[in-house]
């Protein structure tokens, strides 16, 4: 069945079982113009769960993990008690450029920042969400809430060299949380989120996010075929999160800085009104502030880099600038650092994050 703005599968397509995962850019990409949802169907099923990717554009590890999992399923002719439906949000960001290269296309925003809760409609007013993005997204949050879901999850990568993380809206003492558990080692517990598609659906189903590694990447697929598989069993053989971390502070560079990745170990040199981060900051991630000292310098006036909480603006807690050198002021932890260029212009350089575990 297609309707004019998404298009939903009643089954997975048989001729998609001939299509290697390396070949998924050029033969399966094209197929998802659209927002679309693909179902398989569950034996003697009454709930349904729920996995989505390629809310970004630039983001192709779950696609090419959902590509290798149709597969499975249907040639070892696997079935849950409960109908899974497979949704892909934002193909067509992908499709707008050269492959992979948009988070979202230029006549959309971010479209994990437009999923918001029935009593937060006043919101997408201020968000600017063009028409065309808020009825797909109204449409697609009408025919999730129609099939009885239990479980949603958000599949993600990311454009620096991260672990896998999963990520709840849920306390570190929930139970509802085991399954996220036995998904990713770092787990980050956040309070809101906003406008995502995991935020969105928290308060009704079991929902959470995960970020499966550096896109592109062999460890990424692995990561995500295997989270993707535990998720689809709803295993929750792990009880408690082994590395948990809260408080995520968003940080982004100010629009009128300009900014590049240094090398500060070699005698290049250092512009005084240009931000030079350090360019090792991905392998930072999941690392204490305390131990790596200097995020990069910029000798103009005030801090080139603001930390933002829920959007409020809290830069003077957890930054310092001293010499034209900058710090963090405590122990804290960075998370999804990128040295993505385009990525940190169009989002963020990184979070800070508190360890709880």
């Amino acid at each position: 069945m297609t309707k004019n703005i998404i298009t939903v599968l009643e089954s997975i397509p048989e001729e998609w079982t001939n299509i290697e995962v390396y070949h998924t850019t050029a033969k399966l990409l094209p197929e998802f113009k659209k927002p679309t949802i693909v179902k398989y169907a569950g034996k003697n099923a009454n709930s349904s769960i729920w996995i989505s990717t390629l809310q970004h554009g630039n983001e192709s590890t779950g696609l090419h993990v959902f590509c290798e999992q149709w597969k499975q399923l249907l040639q070892e002719n696997i079935f849950f008690p409960y109908d899974v439906y497979f949704f892909i949000a934002n193909g067509y960001a992908a499709l707008s450029g050269e492959h992979w290269s948009k988070r979202f296309a230029s006549f959309q925003v971010d479209n994990n920042r437009c999923w918001f809760r029935e009593e937060e409609e006043n919101l997408i007013a201020k968000m600017n969400i063009p028409s065309l993005q808020q009825k797909q997204i109204r449409l697609v949050t009408e025919f999730i809430n129609s099939t009885n879901p239990t479980h949603l999850l958000d599949v993600h990568d990311t454009t620096g060299k991260n672990q896998s993380i999963g990520f709840t809206l849920r306390k570190n003492d929930d139970p509802k949380n085991n399954v996220l558990y036995s998904l990713a080692k770092n787990i980050i517990f956040l309070s809101r989120l906003p406008g995502s598609f995991l935020d969105a659906f928290s308060e009704k189903y079991i929902s959470f996010g995960v970020e499966c590694g550096k896109s592109g990447t062999t460890e990424s697929f692995q990561s995500g075929r295997k989270m993707v598989w535990s998720f689809l069993n709803l295993s929750s053989t792990k009880k408690e999160s082994e590395s948990g971390y809260e408080n995520l502070r968003r940080i982004v560079i100010k629009n009128e800085i300009d900014f590049d990745f240094h090398n500060f170990s070699k005698s290049n040199p250092i512009q005084d009104n240009r931000l030079h981060i350090r360019s090792d900051i991905e392998e930072l991630n999941q690392s204490c502030t305390r131990t790596f000292g200097m995020l990069g310098t910029y000798f103009g006036d005030n801090l080139p880099l603001c930390v933002l909480e829920q959007g409020r603006d809290v830069t003077e807690q957890y930054l310092r600038k001293e010499n034209g050198k900058i710090y963090a002021r405590t122990s804290y932890f960075g998370q999804l650092f990128s040295t993505n260029k385009q990525n940190v212009i169009d989002s963020e350089l990184g979070y800070f994050s508190s360890r709880i575990k």
